[in-house]
């Protein structure tokens, strides 16, 4: 939540439980009224109750710890919002709920026409609203209305976000974790190509050390000559324009989940043929590179749930069945 006030309401339940119902009960005054010399702590409060209001609502039991006006503890909005004739005419804003319903409004002696069009309507809430033992509920105002804590603020409180499903399927692998990392930067692009490499100058070119073209993700893994006839081998056609790995179509024989692993073996097998080439100026074909991806297929096939193992092993067959031909 970062520095300030922001840290205060949310930090814990603890504030709910403990520093609300202190501020809201033991300091003689209305909920949130102003003292004329108020301590530390009740300055980040005062800050920070509107933000809290307005992200919860309230189930009424003895209406001690709820503001009549302020908090929403009727359907819709605050009565402050709803009523703002009337609400400008309150000498108690920071009435609870407890108190109007016992004492009745403090208002001033005088009204507009608007202010007494909403005083019935006000006063008919006040004459349904009954009371009971025990302390108000505080939930946070969504439909699923879960209590008042930290973790449920922070969501209400946060932007939504689209949910990535390239990346759930990624960390979903039943693969090594470096392979997940590995794959996961492939598909956003931060993997340390030549390009990437002379883009943050730590590399003196960004040339393809196998073709001469620019290597880009793009270009190491699909455009490159090599990487083609493997992709070719596969029959796997390569989209044009920018995708997501988890794009590339399945191909026979079709098992999704066991595509996924495969494709992330592929993908790494380029990989390392690449820096072996690079580093080693060792050379591989399309035939000992889908040989390798067997070979790492067959090391992890027990990753796999037993159900997942046999698509994985038919898949692992149909790689070694184009490495020979």
């Amino acid at each position: 939540m970062g520095a300030g006030c922001g840290t205060v309401p949310f930090h814990s339940t603890k504030f709910q439980n403990r520093t609300h119902p202190w501020y809201f009960s033991h300091t003689g005054r209305d909920l949130g009224a102003p003292s004329s010399s108020p301590s530390f702590l009740e300055r980040i409060v005062a800050e920070c109750l509107p933000l809290y209001r307005s992200i919860t609502r309230v189930t009424v039991a003895d209406g001690r710890s709820t503001s009549f006006w302020l908090d929403k503890w009727l359907p819709g909005e605050p009565l402050a919002t709803r009523f703002p004739a009337l609400f400008s005419h309150s000498t108690r804003p920071h009435a609870s709920v407890a108190a109007v319903v016992s004492l009745g409004l403090d208002l001033q002696s005088r009204l507009t026409g608007a202010a007494e069009e909403e005083l019935r309507v006000v006063r008919r809430f006040i004459d349904t609203t009954s009371l009971s033992e025990g302390g108000d509920r505080r939930s946070i105002d969504s439909p699923s209305a879960p209590s008042f804590s930290s973790c449920a603020a922070y969501r209400a409180l946060s932007p939504a976000r689209p949910v990535d499903s390239a990346a759930c399927w990624t960390w979903s692998l039943r693969i090594p974790t470096k392979v997940k990392i590995f794959a996961y930067l492939l598909d956003i692009d931060r993997l340390s190509t030549r390009v990437n490499l002379f883009h943050k100058g730590c590399a003196p070119s960004s040339a393809c050390a196998s073709c001469g073209a620019p290597e880009t993700g793009r270009h190491l893994f699909f455009d490159c000559p090599r990487a083609a006839d493997l992709w070719a081998a596969l029959h796997v056609p390569i989209p044009v324009g920018s995708f997501s790995i988890w794009d590339l179509q399945t191909p026979p024989p079709r098992h999704t989940g066991a595509w996924r692993v495969g494709l992330a073996t592929v993908l790494w097998s380029i990989w390392k043929s690449r820096n072996d080439f690079v580093f080693n100026g060792v050379a591989h074909s399309t035939a000992s590179t889908l040989r390798r991806a067997g070979d790492d297929l067959s090391l992890w096939r027990w990753r796999l749930r037993p159900s997942d193992r046999e698509p994985l092993d038919r898949l692992r067959s149909s790689f070694l069945a184009r490495a020979v031909t």
